[in-house]
């Protein structure tokens, strides 16, 4: 490109011609070294490497996988500068040892964000080598359908503030032990889909939490800073059916929604809205989004009485702006739920019931209309029903 004869791509000031590369895809990227002279190495120093099998236009699937494994292999090699950020999502079954070795490469560069991600091998999930836990700069660690066993020389990683875990298999003490050596974490989320015992968390910095999974018991450790959870049952039904059933003999929960007193936005499924006393001890809760499980037969807290009984002379509420329902088939067994709500928070903006697929129209109607003759303690509060 010229311009009365100057040739600008290649008067481009350095600072701006990173920054076009770092949002470039790395394949790009490499391509523009016959711009110029200026450009031939330029992409050799950017700090963001991104590598996606499915930028990769080959059938069958593992001769994709081969050309990106060969792709990565060279710039890995010709690279020359710090690697701020290295993010994979691929297969990779079969192909592990390429990947151990790209790790133990990025462990001696400094890396502070790695993100794997190996979103078809929840079967064959890659196995996470132990040079990952040198790699002292992280400061944002994802991994997607791999598994996790610490070593037992770890250290912990001391500047990490990010921690998100997919369907990755990991034991109640590895995800424990992986946990405590992370004093900055700020936020995390856990997602599994087989059960786990009591798992106890000492995350002291941590702001926001998500789990979704089956387990038999939770507890954070001094997790005063927490202000946005996110708590889902999630598995094999066989498994979450019992897990239930537990929670209402043992109630293990109270304790650790009890815990949560500076939580401003909280997600649960509709079973933990029966731990109610973590709206007593979360003064400053605002927003809830609330996911409805539809098992009236084994939750009382479907029935009016359940709410009428726990009722208490202060306002639950007090800073509840916004409640979310989602999912709901039928409206009239959480009618105890919606009327207790509105009664009970007195700054409300906000009631939305979403329904669920399939919803007749005539039973979405009846439900709005018994909502809005509720008696509500926040005279602006708008109420709503979404398909």
């Amino acid at each position: 490109m010229e311009e009365n004869g100057v040739d600008l791509n290649s008067n481009l000031p350095r600072n701006i011609l990173e920054i076009i590369l770092i949002h470039m895809p790395i394949k790009d990227a490499v391509r523009t070294s016959v711009l110029s002279r200026k450009w031939r190495y330029a992409w050799a120093s950017t700090p963001v490497l991104e590598f996606d099998v499915a930028s990769i236009r080959v059938i069958p699937q593992y001769s994709a996988v081969k050309r990106l494994t060969r792709i990565i292999d060279h710039v890995l090699l010709l690279h020359n500068g710090p690697i701020e950020k290295f993010k994979l999502s691929s297969y990779f079954h079969g192909y592990s040892f390429h990947v151990d070795k790209w790790i133990l490469f990025l462990s001696r560069q400094g890396v502070n964000n790695l993100f794997l991600g190996f979103e078809e091998a929840k079967e064959y999930p890659y196995i996470v080598p132990s040079c990952l836990f040198s790699c002292e700069q992280l400061k944002e660690l994802s991994l997607s359908c791999c598994e996790l066993r610490t070593p037992l020389q770890f250290n912990g990683f001391c500047r990490l503030k990010a921690l998100d875990l997919k369907d990755t298999r990991f034991t109640k003490e590895t995800v424990e032990s992986l946990i405590s050596s992370c004093p900055l974490l700020e936020e995390l989320s856990i997602r599994f889909d087989y059960r786990l015992e009591h798992i106890k968390l000492h995350a002291p910095k941590l702001k926001i939490f998500y789990l979704s999974g089956v387990f038999d018991d939770l507890s954070l450790v001094g997790a005063t800073c927490l202000v946005h959870a996110c708590i889902v049952l999630h598995g094999q039904s066989d498994l979450v059916d019992a897990v239930r059933r537990r929670f209402k003999q043992t109630n293990n929960l109270d304790k650790f929604f009890g815990s949560l007193v500076n939580l401003a936005k909280l997600t649960i499924g509709m079973y933990f809205m029966q731990h109610w006393t973590t709206y007593q001890s979360s003064p400053n809760l605002e927003e809830v989004k609330i996911y409805a499980y539809l098992d009236r037969k084994s939750a009382v807290l479907y029935e009016e009485r359940f709410w009428e009984e726990h009722k208490i002379h202060d306002c639950t509420f007090n800073h509840l702006k916004v409640i979310v329902m989602c999912g709901v088939k039928e409206g009239n067994h959480l009618l105890g739920l919606f009327k207790f709500v509105l009664a009970n928070a007195p700054v409300l903006e906000t009631m939305t019931i979403k329904m669920a697929p399939k919803v007749t129209e005539a039973a979405k109607k009846q439900t709005l209309k018994s909502l809005l003759q509720f008696p509500r303690a926040s005279v602006g509060a708008q109420v709503s029903c979404l398909d």
